[in-house]
C-alpha cells in the first residue's frame, strides 16, 4: 500500500489520492483507490482535477471527494468520472464535488440484493445522456435512501427511477432536468421529500407516481413541464409552497387517479385545469399557517367544487387558496 510520505500529498494522513498523472498521486485510477480504501476498512478517496474514463463498482464505507491539486475543495465539478457506477452491496456511501456522466446506459445503478443502501450526493453533477441518471432497482427485503443535496441532475429519459423500499430526498437548490422523460419516476411504495429545488421535464412529467403508500412531499420548489406537471397514477403527492409553470397539450397541470394535496401554489402557463379523476386535499402551508384546513373531496363530485380551474383568458400567475366550500383561484396584486 502506498505510504504517507508522498511529497505532493497535501491531504493529511491518507494514502488514497487519485491523479491522472502518474507519480502525482497514489493512484491513477479511481477504482484502484476505491479498492484499496475498501480493503483497509473504508475512508475517503480524494480525486484531483481531471477526467477519469472508467466505470466503477462502489463498495460501502468509501467516500469520494473531488479536490484541487493542492487539496482544497473544488468550487464546481472539475473532477469528471465518465462511466457507469454500480452499487451492489448494502452500506453508506458519500460523494462530493464530482461530475458523474456516462456514454451509454444508466449513470448510477443501485441493485444490492439485501440490506440497506445510504447514498449521499452533495454538490455533484449527475447526467445520463443516454439512460437514467439514477436507477434504483429493488430486491425483496432491500432498501435504499438516496439524498441529493445541491446537485445538478439530468437525463435524456427519466432522471430518477425509484421502486419499493426506497427513500428519495432532494434539497438545497438541486436542479433536475429531463429531455424526454420524467424528473422523478416513482414506481411503487417510495418515500419522497423534495424542498428548495427546481424540476424541469421538457416533454414529460416532473413527477410520475405510481405509489400506493408512504409519504411524497414537495415544498418550496419550482416545477416546469411540457406534459402535466404531476401524474399521480396512485398514492398521495403533497405539493405545498411551490410555483408550477405548465403548458400541457391536455390543458391540465395535474392528472391521474391518486390524491393531490396542495397549498399556497403559484400557477403559470397555459394549462387551465386539474384532472377530474384526482382527489384534492387542501392544506394551509404547514410552514406559515399551521394546521390542515379545508376538506378532502373528488373534483366534480361535490357541488360548488370547480370542475376546471380557470386561469383566465390571458395566462398568468395565480395563487391557489382555500375557500369555505370551493377551490378558488385569485389573482394576486402585482
Amino acid at each position: 500500500m502506498p505510504g504517507f510520505s508522498n511529497s505532493t500529498n497535501k491531504f493529511g494522513p491518507t494514502p488514497f489520492i487519485v491523479d491522472p498523472i502518474a507519480g502525482d498521486g497514489s493512484y491513477t485510477t479511481v477504482q484502484s483507490a476505491i479498492d484499496a480504501c475498501a480493503l483497509s476498512g473504508g475512508g475517503i478517496v480524494y480525486i484531483r482535477n481531471g477526467t477519469y474514463p472508467e466505470s466503477l463498482i462502489w463498495p460501502s464505507f468509501v467516500s469520494l471527494q473531488g479536490v484541487n491539486v493542492d487539496g482544497r475543495l473544488i468550487s464546481g465539478s472539475q473532477v469528471i468520472i465518465n462511466g457507469n457506477i454500480t452499487i451492489a452491496t448494502a452500506g453508506i456511501r458519500l460523494a462530493s464535488d464530482i461530475a458523474f456522466t456516462s456514454a451509454a446506459g444508466d449513470t448510477f445503478t443501485i441493485n444490492q440484493p439485501v440490506g440497506g443502501v445510504n447514498l449521499l450526493l452533495k454538490s455533484c453533477g449527475i447526467s445520463g445522456p443516454v439512460g437514467i441518471a439514477i436507477n434504483s432497482i429493488p430486491a425483496v427485503g432491500a432498501s435504499a435512501t438516496i439524498s441529493i443535496i445541491g446537485c445538478n441532475v439530468s437525463a435524456q429519459g427519466d432522471v430518477i427511477v425509484a421502486n419499493q423500499g426506497r427513500t428519495v430526498n432532494i434539497s438545497q437548490n438541486s436542479v433536475l432536468l429531463s429531455t424526454t422523460g420524467s424528473c422523478v419516476n416513482i414506481v411503487d411504495a417510495v418515500s419522497l421529500n423534495c424542498s428548495n429545488s427546481s424540476f424541469s421535464a421538457q416533454s414529460g412529467h416532473d413527477f410520475l407516481t405510481d405509489s400506493s403508500s408512504l409519504n411524497m412531499n414537495v415544498s418550496f420548489c419550482t416545477l416546469n413541464s411540457g406534459l402535466e406537471t404531476v401524474n399521480i397514477v396512485s398514492g398521495i403527492l403533497n405539493v405545498v409552497d411551490c410555483k408550477i409553470d405548465c403548458s400541457s397539450g391536455s390543458g391540465l397541470f395535474a392528472t391521474g387517479a391518486g390524491t393531490l394535496g396542495y397549498g399556497d401554489l403559484v400557477l403559470a402557463g397555459t394549462s387551465t385545469g386539474i384532472d377530474t379523476a384526482l382527489t384534492l386535499t387542501n392544506y394551509a402551508s404547514p410552514f406559515f399557517k399551521g394546521n390542515l384546513i379545508g376538506q378532502t373531496t373528488t373534483v366534480g363530485a361535490v357541488s360548488n367544487t370547480i370542475l376546471t380551474l380557470d386561469l383566465g383568458v390571458t395566462p398568468g400567475s395565480y395563487t391557489l387558496t382555500v375557500a369555505a366550500s370551493a377551490y378558488d383561484f385569485v389573482t394576486p396584486s402585482e
